[in-house]
């Protein structure tokens, strides 16, 4: 999912020593710092965290120019496209409540004035442990990232009690079902890629 940021009619996503970064950066580092609440919102389905560390998505918490492996990676561009590429979201996410809880994010960042931590400027793919052993990680499923989320008061005042708890709630009886079906691949065919 890409973002840029307007700010007094200008877009501010300039990671540099600018005054207008420090929106941007602030903006950053409260993604990073809510990330793992929102992470079942934004990979919605057991399936979704098969591919996070391998396929090119990410793994762990972690921004940088340029350099795909990263969560968050800024695009070299220095027009009005300028913007972010937070890269673990996939397309079974309702893009509303992802934009919402993305945006949320990184106003929590600015409004704390959040510091960014240094970029990472390794290929995480291939890195040793020596990196990535000092990296927080995503959830590594879906039972993980729904008691992050059940725990988030971030989440509750975004998104209302009411809806977190109901996403729960049904996500938890998906996932029951799903680890009760001997074959998967079938429970994925049948629950998200059925057609009528």
């Amino acid at each position: 999912m890409n973002l840029s940021l307007m700010q007094n009619g200008q877009n501010v996503f300039r990671l540099d020593d600018s005054d207008n970064s420090k929106t941007a950066r602030a903006f950053v580092a409260g993604v990073l710092k809510k990330i793992s609440e929102i992470t079942a919102f934004l990979n919605p389905v057991p399936n979704s965290y098969e591919r996070l560390g391998v396929c090119e998505a990410p793994k762990y918490v972690s921004w940088s120019h340029g350099n795909r492996s990263q969560l968050i990676r800024i695009p070299a561009d220095s027009t009005e496209r300028m913007r972010m590429e937070l890269r673990s979201p996939d397309p079974a996410t309702n893009p509303y409540l992802a934009f919402a809880l993305i945006i949320a994010a990184g106003f929590y960042g600015i409004e704390n004035g959040l510091s960014l931590p240094e970029s990472i400027n390794v290929d995480l793919y291939n890195a040793d442990e020596s990196v990535i052993g000092t990296l927080p990680r995503l959830p590594e499923n879906l039972g993980h990232a729904l008691k992050l989320a059940e725990k988030s008061d971030f989440l509750k005042n975004t998104l209302g009690e009411e809806v977190v708890e109901s996403f729960i709630r049904l996500k938890n009886v998906e996932l029951q079902t799903y680890r009760r079906t001997a074959d998967k691949r079938a429970f994925f065919l049948e629950n998200y890629f059925k057609v009528i």
